[in-house]
């Protein structure tokens, strides 16, 4: 992957900014997620070719003193979160394996949070944007949600448990969270975490099932 290029003139403005903080070269960022994840694997990927000191979290998030250990080994100043189950081949799967989408999604996700929180160190947290849909108070081309909306899609395993995280995460002011709505690569990638690639297709056979207008399921019915 080439180095990093900000899209646009504000996000190559914000990166400036952040690249130039005092103090910015000596910061250690660990990354969970990074070892087997599609958009952790990047994150890495970018921060190595930023020239930025990287490690890659050792430790399952629903194992807490595994994390703890993790954290003496590396002494991270920053941590990004990108860890997490899909299911595979659709969010389907999280359907019939709900404690697995709790362990790792909630709690493991809880557990770094609150670690981070008592070590007064940030957190950046790589959700998923699958937890709102179109309503009578936001139709399509109406007022979009803010921050103090409650997530109102509930309609899969994956989502709904995603929808009490962020409630539960407005507790960590040390936790900033971003939504990965449906994720695009320009390159084929075999992890399956990016929403279209080149060389996927959609299949007649493709499990698919019909779902509310706005959330996030089609996108993993069809292309998953």
């Amino acid at each position: 992957m080439s180095a990093f290029a900000p899209p646009d003139d504000f996000a190559a403005a914000a990166f400036a900014k952040w690249t130039k903080t005092p103090g910015a070269d000596s910061e250690v960022y660990l990354v969970y997620g990074g070892a087997t994840g599609w958009l952790g694997g990047l994150l890495v990927t970018l921060l190595k070719d930023s020239g930025k000191t990287v490690h890659i979290g050792e430790a399952r998030l629903e194992n807490r003193e595994a994390i703890l250990r993790d954290f003496e080994k590396f002494k991270p100043t920053r941590v990004l979160n990108a860890a997490g189950v899909t299911g595979r081949p659709n969010v389907d799967w999280c359907e019939d394996n709900k404690q697995t989408v709790i362990r790792t999604n909630i709690i493991g996700t809880l557990n770094l949070a609150d670690i981070c929180w008592n070590k007064e160190i940030h957190c950046t947290l790589y959700a998923t944007g699958c937890i709102f849909e179109y309503d009578t108070a936001h139709p399509i081309g109406g007022p979009g949600f803010t921050e103090e909306d409650r997530a109102n899609f509930d309609g899969s395993f994956y989502s709904k448990p995603m929808g009490f995280l962020e409630a539960m995460l407005r507790s960590h002011n040390t936790t900033l969270t971003l939504r990965a709505r449906m994720p695009t690569s320009a390159t084929p990638e075999p992890s399956g975490g990016s929403f279209v690639a080149p060389g996927r297709s959609v299949s007649a056979a493709s499990p698919f099932r019909p779902v509310a207008p706005g959330s996030c399921e089609t996108g993993r019915a069809i292309f998953g």
